[in-house]
Formats: structure tokens, C-alpha cells, sequence
């Protein structure tokens, strides 16, 4: 990982969410394990098989997002920060920070307990306002929707229902408060957000003259939209890269071109007039002085003749 990107790392990272969304087989790329497919990975800890674990023997268990060495672990499996743990072979605390150094963590929410307090290297603070919209707007997605998509996620959480977690509202009331005024503009946010697996629509039956509002359900937990975030996140981070690269590489090239038209120009005045040398400040200070000095002598000695002619005479 490069040193000039600056991750943004929460300050309270929730750990239950990591467990639960963080692909683990995403962490055991990235800590460098031989990965085969989805289901399987050669195990770390070598030691414990005869044959170097020739045949991987660590299964994925994708639905509840744990692994298992069916010959060093017995019962159970382990969670994406205990991979990190065993492989890298750091605390805790360590492990989460490097699991939101490398993927799009939220903060917890206010009073919900987070386990042991820890320092965490942050360079400010994200999250306080424990905005649902966050993993959005931190991964670079929400600048990638239209005004329109933009307007009517506010819009669905303000009117959702708390208990059932479902808005259930028409195309006048999103156009009213969204401040859409086509519901062609409508369909196709609705539809766009859909296909980003960021809304589920439970569309109404139909019946009767006048149709029912149809229901909007946020899934803003579905494993297909984290793994579109962390892409859009890493992509973001990529070309920030980049753009920093090129940023430096031309202000490099104007210093150089100054300092080489500076140089360029001195040599041309150089060989032009080899006679001139140039003088410091001091050089011309000390010229002016002598002359000063060498005309006020002058004049003393003609002031003197004067005097002494006049004298004779009379």
C-alpha cells in the first residue's frame, strides 16, 4: 500500500459488522494466502501438516463469512480478524485497524458497546453523525449518482417506518420531497438504485382503479453492494494516486525548466560580454566612494592654485 494515501480509518470501527460483511476471502487475499476459487485456501500453519498442506484443507463458509482447517481446527471455525490474527500474528486491535486500513468500515453506533477502547490512528473523524448514507458517500459511490438518485435516499429514510424498516410512499410524494418534477426522472432513479442492489421495491398489486404506493426497503447491507463499494473505494484510492503522481511529476518539470532557462540565460550573457564580470553590492559601493573621494581632492587642489594666484598678484 502506498504511504501518500491517507485511509480514512473510523474511530470507533464496529466490529460486528466487520465479521459479518468483510469477505473473508477477500482478508485471506490480501494476507497473502494461496486462495483457490471461493471455497478453499492452503492453511498458514504448516507445521501441523505432514505433507506442507499439499491438498489445502481451510474451507470457506461463505453464507455465515468464517473459514476452518479441518485438520487444525476441530471444532468451530474463524472469523476474517482471527485470519488476520493467526497469519500476521498481531492483537486485536491490530487486526481491526488493518481490516479498515484495506476495506470500507463504518463506525459503531452511539452506546453500542465496542469491546476493549483502543487509540486508533485516524486523520479526522468520520462517522459521529452515525449516518446510514456513509459507507456511500466514503467510497466514492454517492458522487457517482445522478442528482436525482441522490435525492430520494434522504427522502426513504426520512419517512421510513421504524419497525418494519420499509418507506412506503408515492412518486408526488418523492417528487415533492426530493424536488423531482418528472416521475419519468422518478422510475429511472428508482430503477438505477435497484440494479445497484441499494433499494429492494415491493411494487403494489395493482388492483382497483387507483394503484397502491409502492414500498422501498434500503439494503444497504447486501454483500453485493459492499463488494461494489469496496471496488468503487479502492478505484477512488487508485486514481488519487495517480493524480497526485502526475501533480508532482509537472511541478517537478516546471522547476527544472526554470532552473535551465536561469542557467541558460546566464551562459548567453556570459559569452556575449566575457569582458563584464558582475559585481556585488559591496563591488559597486567601494567604486562609488573612491570617485567621490578622488573628485573632492581634485577640486581642493584647483580651489588651492586659485588662492595662491590671487594672492600674488595683489
Amino acid at each position: 500500500m502506498n504511504a501518500a494515501i491517507q485511509v480514512l480509518i473510523p474511530e470507533r470501527p464496529d466490529v460486528a459488522w466487520i465479521k459479518k460483511y468483510v469477505p473473508i476471502v477477500d482478508v485471506a487475499r490480501e494476507v497473502r494466502l494461496q486462495v483457490f476459487g471461493r471455497t478453499k485456501a492452503g492453511c498458514w500453519r504448516i507445521e501441523n501438516h505432514r505433507n506442507g498442506d499439499a491438498h489445502p484443507s481451510v474451507r470457506f463458509l461463505l453464507r455465515k463469512n468464517i473459514a476452518r482447517c479441518f485438520v487444525c481446527d476441530q471444532i468451530g471455525g474463524f472469523s476474517n480478524i482471527d485470519l488476520v490474527m493467526g497469519v500476521l500474528n498481531c492483537d486485536f486491535s491490530s487486526a481491526v485497524s488493518w481490516i479498515c486500513e484495506r476495506f470500507l468500515v463504518p463506525s459503531a453506533r452511539r452506546g453500542r458497546p465496542i469491546g476493549q477502547r483502543s487509540s486508533w490512528s485516524q486523520y479526522y473523524r468520520v462517522g459521529v453523525s452515525g449516518s446510514e448514507l456513509e459507507l456511500l458517500v466514503r467510497s466514492g459511490l454517492w458522487g457517482q449518482l445522478s442528482p436525482s438518485q441522490r435525492a430520494i435516499l434522504p427522502v426513504l429514510l426520512a419517512f421510513r417506518n421504524p419497525d418494519t424498516a420499509v418507506t412506503t410512499i408515492s412518486y408526488r410524494g418523492l417528487m415533492r420531497f426530493a424536488g423531482i418534477g418528472s416521475p419519468k426522472s422518478i422510475a429511472g432513479a428508482v430503477w438505477r438504485l435497484q440494479a445497484l442492489h441499494v433499494l429492494k421495491i415491493e411494487r403494489s398489486s395493482g388492483a382497483g382503479v387507483v394503484r397502491d404506493c409502492s414500498s422501498y426497503r434500503l439494503t444497504l447491507d447486501d454483500p453485493e453492494l459492499i463488494r461494489l463499494l469496496n471496488a468503487t473505494y479502492h478505484r477512488q484510492r487508485h486514481e488519487i494516486e495517480c493524480e497526485r503522481a502526475f501533480r508532482s511529476e509537472a511541478r517537478n518539470s516546471r522547476e527544472k525548466a526554470i532552473r535551465e532557462a536561469v542557467e541558460l540565460d546566464l551562459r548567453t550573457n556570459t559569452k556575449n560580454n566575457p569582458e563584464e564580470q558582475p559585481q556585488s553590492c559591496t563591488g559597486e559601493l567601494l567604486c562609488s566612494l573612491s570617485e567621490v573621494r578622488a573628485n573632492k581632492s581634485l577640486h581642493l587642489v584647483k580651489r588651492g592654485e586659485e588662492e595662491s594666484q590671487k594672492a600674488g598678484i595683489l
